[in-house]
């Protein structure tokens, strides 16, 4: 029994391991041409233990190796977490990308592979699971108060390849990569790329994640309107509106009809912002008109990179025996040889194509944040940061990282809105206090163009009358300064006749 996973039959799960490693095994047998038997492999297990590993709770599986002198000697036993069999398509289907990625660019960055999985229930095991390679190594939140500094910088190096290589790995819709099969096996012969869903967390948000997937999309506009249409959908029907109202906080009541009325209304206001955000618009008018192109067409560009959602420091993997670097203390100081770090990065079933304003952002580790007992202080966040940009820039850098730059410079606003259009709809009175820093934002970088809605006092006031008046009633009424001029004007008649 696993006290992480207490009622999943641990034997049905150890059975599948030595199954799946056996096969793994003959593979290994069969491309190094050795004279054994393939009926000599009998795997034992030696462990079947919980563990926290690369931002998840897993149980590793440790094997004897004299019943595999080929290997693998150890799986990960990962269980997705999502919507079902579709989550554990995607992480299949996006290590997969990844993992062609690597290969392609020839970058020593690590993805953990995939020996077998199991994609829907009922099964034997009672939950949905992928075995996964255990790469070398340790999470990188746990070892990185003991690192020196120049091995942080080389993480944050190989770090920027990884942000890089996804950067710059293109598709022409916006998806989610699913590959799986309903016999749980790694058949890929008979498995085809599904292109054609969108998973990401805003679109399965509470009840959401009951209805049908959100479809891949082919713009940006249509990505945006997307996320805007989630509120609608969610309070369409009566069960997801029901399950939507209610908050996993007990003190908090569930939403009134007029508050669902306002969330409604708050985010068809964000829809109405939709075509100022695909890209470009706050680009400024200081720039050159060949730079003002440029960065317009990477912003508005219609092909998406990969955005990895959920880059924490515990899903980093780094593992200090690569070939030997030379290092240097400075101009003239003193200079000296060790092994490399080799970085790999779990928890692709986190992973989807995207626009590359979206794309284009530093891992949430070294995001702009004030967290106390935060492992990496905000001062060297920014220190960090700027190392980054410092390595995309430097002459001989790869193929597109001028674009990387631009995306993550001037696509912050477009991040911005995307994260209110993400956000779960109970946030709705942070939105209304947003647009009104947004409006403050606008005016300051496009004066030219009016700010296209009324917010803060003028929203409310507005808000307030449309509310009092009835269904088919009277005329709305006058705002305060009509009401002030129609009393002025009637006190002038009324001089004027006495």
């Amino acid at each position: 029994m696993s006290a992480f996973y207490p009622n999943f039959n641990i034997d049905a799960l150890k059975q599948f391991a030595i199954e799946t490693v056996a096969a793994e095994h003959r593979s290994r047998n069969a491309i190094g041409g050795t004279k054994q038997s393939n009926t000599d492999v009998q795997p034992r297990i030696l462990s079947c233990r919980n563990i926290n590993w690369g931002g998840d709770e897993m149980i590793m599986i440790e094997f004897d190796p004299e019943s595999l002198p080929l290997g693998p000697r150890t799986m990960m036993a990962h269980f997705p977490i999502g919507r079902p069999g579709m989550t554990t398509q995607a992480l299949i289907g996006m290590t997969a990308t990844m993992r062609t990625i690597r290969l392609r660019s020839q970058l020593q960055l690590v993805i953990p592979q995939v020996y077998g999985f199991k994609d829907f229930l009922p099964n034997p095991i009672g939950a949905e699971v992928v075995l996964l390679q255990k790469i070398a190594g340790h999470p990188l939140d746990e070892v990185w108060h003991t690192l020196p500094g120049h091995r942080r910088l080389r993480i944050v190096a190989k770090v920027t390849e990884f942000l890089l290589a996804m950067f710059n790995y293109r598709s022409d819709i916006m998806n989610t990569e699913l590959q799986g099969s309903s016999t749980g096996g790694m058949n890929t012969s008979a498995i085809a790329g599904n292109r054609e869903l969108l998973l990401a967390p805003a679109f399965d948000q509470g009840p959401l994640a009951t209805l049908p997937p959100q479809s891949a999309v082919g713009s940006i506009e249509e990505y945006l309107r997307a996320l805007s249409s989630r509120v609608d959908r969610v309070f369409a029907l009566p069960e997801t509106n029901q399950a939507a109202r209610k908050s996993n906080h007990p003190d908090e009541p569930p939403l009134s009809d007029e508050d669902v009325a306002r969330i409604r209304e708050t985010w068809k206001r964000l829809a109405r912002l939709i075509p100022f955000h695909i890209g470009g618009f706050y680009l400024p008018n200081t720039l050159s008109k060949e730079a003002y192109e440029m960065a317009r067409k990477v912003l508005q560009s219609p092909q998406f990179g990969i955005f990895h959602s959920d880059m924490q420091m515990s899903r980093f993997i780094v593992d200090f025996s690569g070939p030997l670097i030379t290092y240097s203390s400075g101009e003239g100081g003193a200079t000296w040889t060790e092994p490399d770090v080799i970085v790999g990065l779990t928890g692709w079933e986190h992973a989807r194509w995207a626009p590359l304003w979206s794309c284009a952002r530093m891992p949430k580790w070294l995001q702009p944040h004030i967290t106390p007992g935060e492992i990496v202080p905000w001062e060297r966040q920014s220190y960090y940061r700027s190392m980054i940009m410092a390595m995309v820039a430097r002459p001989g850098a790869v193929p597109h990282s001028l674009d990387w730059i631009i995306a993550y410079v001037y696509g912050a606003t477009e991040r911005w809105f995307e994260g209110c259009l993400s956000s779960h709809w109970r946030f709705r009175g942070t939105i209304e206090v947003l647009l009104t820093r947004l409006k403050f934002y606008w005016a300051k970088h496009k004066p030219e163009v009016a700010f296209p809605l009324p917010v803060g006092k003028a929203y409310t006031a507005i808000a307030q009358t449309s509310a009092s008046i009835p269904m088919g009633g009277p005329k709305p009424a006058q705002t305060n300064e009509e009401e002030k001029r129609i009393a002025k004007g009637k006190r002038k008649s009324k001089s004027k006749a006495g």
